[in-house]
């Protein structure tokens, strides 16, 4: 009995966090002052840093491989596909997943392209603690700066689907 109960609280919760993740109706995007950069808010209010081309980090993990600009809409959808694959992952926590539709994760993301020319959208879920003390609206924040509760992925543009999820092990 409890593992329906758990099974019918996933399958309800990741419904509440896919109607918030996709479509313009769910979500705005707000330009900051600095031309490269874009918040995006979804519905329970979890904010999602877009980092633009131009922006560079030397400790970036794929800071050698081309950038490209993902819209707000690209982001959105490609969030919401990426949602099941972290809902279905042993490496994430039941306690981690049960925060993905609140403001509890902050959301960054950057657009690379792999050697053989595939769109990848990097996505880094930090915890929303993070916020005031690693600055997540100006830089990238590494996993080995971030509490135990962040973790990143990579997410293939073209097949939709994630290609590896990275999580912290301390």
């Amino acid at each position: 009995m409890k593992a329906n109960t758990h099974t019918i609280f996933l399958f309800a919760f990741f419904i509440g966090v896919l109607f918030s993740c996709i479509g313009t109706q769910n979500a705005t995007a707000v330009k900051n002052n600095s031309s490269d950069t874009s918040i995006v808010t979804t519905l329970y209010n979890s904010k999602c840093k877009i980092f633009y081309s131009n922006y560079h980090d030397t400790l970036f993990q794929y800071e050698d491989y081309q950038r490209w600009n993902p819209s707000a809409r690209e982001v959105l959808k490609a969030d919401s596909i990426a949602m099941k694959c972290i809902l279905r992952s042993d490496k994430v926590t039941d306690h981690l997943k049960e925060k993905l539709g609140s403001s509890y994760y902050l959301r960054q993301y950057v657009g690379v392209i792999d050697t053989v020319g595939n769109k990848l959208l990097f996505i880094n879920y930090i915890c929303e603690k993070l916020n005031e003390s690693k600055g997540f609206d100006k830089n990238l924040v590494g996993l080995d700066d971030a509490f135990d509760c962040s973790f990143d992925l990579l997410f293939d543009m073209k097949l939709m689907q994630c290609k590896k999820i990275d999580l912290i092990t301390k």
